[in-house]
């Protein structure tokens, strides 16, 4: 079955939306990123994933069956401190800290401290 240029696969779910739609957002996301770099912050690279793909879909439907394969190879199940650290908007320290006081769970393999994201996703989701 063809993929429609109107649904967009992201791990676990199916997003149905307009092609119009999708160039809004992926524009929307665009002047984020632009905001957030002259303000010297880092974006995180899920929302460039997410507006590469939302580009590419609306753009070619070959793009976007590539971009539909590659989508869980670009998005790990694990997080290192620092991109937790990031994708909480808070320090490597903290996030230590957050795991010391049994906040956020972590595993310490070959002297590098892991996350997962789910997990690191619902702290941040639990703070708004």
């Amino acid at each position: 079955m063809p993929i429609s240029n109107h649904v967009f696969l992201i791990p676990g779910k199916s997003v149905i939306i307009t092609e119009e739609a999708a160039r809004k957002v992926a524009a929307i996301l665009e002047r984020r990123e632009t905001e957030i770099d002259l303000r010297g912050g880092t974006v995180h690279p899920e929302i460039v994933n997410i507006r590469l793909a939302l580009q590419n879909a609306s753009a070619d439907p070959q793009k976007q069956r590539n971009a539909i394969e590659n989508w869980d190879d670009e998005i790990s199940d694990e997080l290192s401190t620092s991109e937790a650290a990031e994708l909480i908007g808070v320090s490597d320290r903290h996030v230590r800290q957050l795991v010391a006081q049994g906040k956020l769970s972590g595993d310490k393999r070959a002297g590098k401290l892991w996350l997962q994201r789910l997990e690191v996703e619902q702290h941040v989701n639990d703070r708004n």
